[in-house]
């Protein structure tokens, strides 16, 4: 059972990773995004973000674990300049079995759509349902989000000649199809982490009880 929690990382890394796209060659601005945006409009991203459908596809940093969206929304505007590897665009939170994880993402292109499980309402994965406490986290599930910061869109979108805004939405109505794919590769290596654990789990307990029987003292005759 210690290869669990090597097994679940290697899950979430996968779920973070995917679905990516080739980088575009769209010029780095050269300020970082401004505060104090308007926001018009339904939109469930916090002040100065929106769900486009789509997110930056360069993950930037490490996979952290936090207790709210807003932890992670102010983890990207936090490291938004671009001393910090170009600066945090995009955030990606989601449930994976009880934790909500959260991402940052960057770099110029944004083709990589937002799974399922980012958005609001979303249950995520071994995570009970919405709303509910996890028992062994006690991480209230509150669904995920996929947020793009405004500004940082604005100014690559004003920083890209026509050619390069009609490569950029060639490469995102092909890449559609294999997104969807690489989700569900993720999912199904989420899946089979799983069942390899079960295994491993009955194995061992049909060790146990083998052992335990062959310790026991014969009937006397």
């Amino acid at each position: 059972m210690a290869r669990a929690p090597c097994l679940l990382a290697a899950a979430v890394a996968v779920a973070f990773s995917l679905p990516t796209a080739a980088a575009q060659t769209t010029p780095s601005p050269t300020s970082g995004p401004t505060a104090n945006l308007v926001i018009l409009g339904d939109n469930y991203c916090p002040t100065g973000y929106l769900d486009y459908g789509t997110r930056y596809n360069a993950g930037l940093g490490r996979i952290t674990i936090v207790t709210a969206h807003e932890e992670c929304a102010a983890r990207c505007t936090m490291y938004s300049g671009t001393q910090y590897d170009g600066g945090c665009r995009s955030y990606m939170t989601g449930m994976y079995f009880g934790s909500l994880y959260c991402r940052s993402y960057g770099k110029n292109a944004r083709t990589s759509r937002c799974p399922s499980w980012s958005k609001p309402g979303n249950k995520g994965i071994g995570s009970g349902v919405f709303g509910s406490v996890h028992g062994e986290t006690n991480q209230e599930n509150v669904g995920g989000q996929c947020c793009s910061n405004m500004t940082w869109v604005a100014q690559t979108r004003a920083g890209s000649s026509g050619a390069d805004q009609t490569a950029a939405s060639a490469s995102s109505s092909s890449s559609d199809t294999s997104a969807s794919s690489d989700a569900g590769v993720g999912i199904a290596i989420t899946l089979g982490a799983l069942v390899l654990l079960y295994g491993i789990f009955k194995v061992g307990q049909h060790v146990g009880q083998r052992g335990n029987a062959g310790l026991t003292p014969a009937p006397s005759p």
